[in-house]
């Protein structure tokens, strides 16, 4: 919803609720990779007075080379990955050991289970600096400890160990940094069948590959070392007698993805097209499956809408560069006046050309269109905005002026939700025309007078 990280303020916090409602988490795919990525890169420079962390909330099942660099990443950068795991869904074997390696822990909301009370846990967590180092110290030294794992303040852990039969004492454990000490004695023994196949789970997880497929066969596990056949035996009364009826359902499709059959891409497609999706001896029948693509992957057009060549349109005026950043500096100081003033008002770059004087409106009319600015779009006055204000060196926007423009951004698209109003502009394609209208002008078949500034 904003484009980089920003403090909580009281103006920050009451954007985001009037944001929050738009928020459309329909469809689409689990690109978690770059999704932490770029969460990574918003940090900038390293500081070492203060400890960054990322809190992922996901139902995603993602496979762990999707997410290998960023993990990799996290590590490296000192960033801790909080995760929450929501629904049965979530990839929980992926996601707690990129967690764990960051020193971070993974928390797990099952059906129907709140999911706020996780996400505050995790917000405790991040907020202290590192998790706490707990030692366990055993009576008895033939006792192998099994890893306890993360721990943060408020947290409860489970501490463990393998012992041999009837090794009796306490156990004693301590937290320095909190300055706690806690000795227990320990109990008799007693059969717990699942407590003890959760054991032999994390002894199974820290152990190292040559160990690992005895672990798993001694405690009954189920892993990628061991197999395993269930069969459920049926009384006589119980059989199916006949087969159940099989109803197609139509597939939903993403909507970052298109999708076409065979036949279509070879009518609609030129030997380009043949290269990007990586065919050469192209040749489809209607029985041939449909074809699938990320919109905007490899440079794959959308068919149903019109192609840019990202130039610049032809214009039937010339301009030269110096008109064209005094006008453009003169609708980038407008519109900071309109959208970050004391009363901040919803418009259009139209309404905002009418404030200039009558010989520069038609002048800054054309630099707009040329650069594939709608002036009657609502929707364009924000990126405008950004990206002026990044070209002509403008002063930085404060955390509360982008929560402002975020809010002012969201109502220029009413009726769209959040993620359709960040993918409906290309900024960066937007920011490089302005750029070469700023260095190059306005060429055309008609000189005009300069503007008057």
């Amino acid at each position: 919803m904003f484009r980089r990280p920003l403090l909580a303020t009281a103006q920050v916090r009451d954007a985001l609720r009037e944001l929050a409602p738009g928020i459309d988490a329909d469809l689409g795919g689990t690109n978690m990779g770059s999704a932490l990525e770029n969460a990574m890169v918003q940090f900038g420079p390293a500081d070492a007075q203060r400890s960054r962390a990322i809190i992922l909330v996901t139902d995603g099942a993602v496979q762990a080379h999707d997410i290998d660099g960023a993990r990799i990443d996290a590590h490296d950068l000192g960033v801790r990955v909080f995760v929450v795991a929501v629904g049965g869904c979530a990839a929980v074997e992926v996601l707690a050991p990129l967690a764990e390696s960051t020193g971070a822990v993974l928390e797990r909301a099952v059906p129907a289970e709140p999911i706020d009370e996780l996400v505050l846990c995790q917000f405790r967590r991040a907020r202290c600096n590192g998790p706490v180092q707990v030692e366990a110290h055993w009576a008895d030294a033939q006792a192998t400890p099994i890893a306890m794992g993360i721990a943060y303040p408020g947290d409860a852990l489970a501490v463990a160990a393998s012992l041999p039969d009837g090794i009796t004492g306490d156990v004693c454990i301590r937290a320095a940094a909190l300055n706690f000490t806690l000795t227990i004695p320990l109990p008799a023994p007693s059969s717990a069948p699942a407590l003890r196949a959760l054991l032999g789970q994390q002894m199974y997880r820290q152990a190292d590959a040559s160990t690992r497929a005895s672990i798993a066969l001694r405690y009954g596990l189920l892993t990628a070392d061991t197999s395993a056949v269930l069969v459920k035996q049926r009384a006589e009364g119980e059989r199916i007698e006949v087969m159940p009826t099989i109803v197609p359902i139509p597939e939903m499709l993403p909507d970052d993805m298109m999708c076409c059959d065979a036949m279509e891409c070879e009518d609609s497609g030129s030997a380009s097209w043949r290269s990007v999706l990586g065919i050469d001896d192209f040749s489809a029948d209607v029985s041939d499956p449909p074809l699938l693509y990320r919109k905007g992957a490899a440079q794959i057009p959308e068919w149903d809408k019109p192609q840019s060549t990202g130039e610049i349109a032809e214009p039937s005026i010339a301009i030269s560069a110096t008109i064209a950043r005094q006008l453009l500096s003169e609708i980038h100081r407008l519109l900071r006046k309109i959208l970050l003033g004391p009363t901040a008002a919803d418009t259009t770059l139209s309404a905002v050309l009418e404030q200039l004087t009558d010989e520069q409106r038609p002048t800054a009319r054309a630099l707009l269109r040329a650069v594939g600015i709608e002036l009657d779009d609502p929707r364009m006055v924000v990126p405008t905005l950004w990206v002026l204000n990044a070209l002509l060196d403008g002063p930085e926007f404060t955390d509360n002026e982008e929560a402002r423009l975020a809010v002012a951004g969201n109502r220029g698209c009413e009726g769209q939700t959040t993620s359709d109003v960040g993918n409906a502009i290309d900024i960066d394609g937007l920011q490089a025309r302005v750029a070469l209208l700023l260095r190059d002008g306005l060429p055309g078949s008609t000189d005009i007078a300069p503007a008057a500034s």
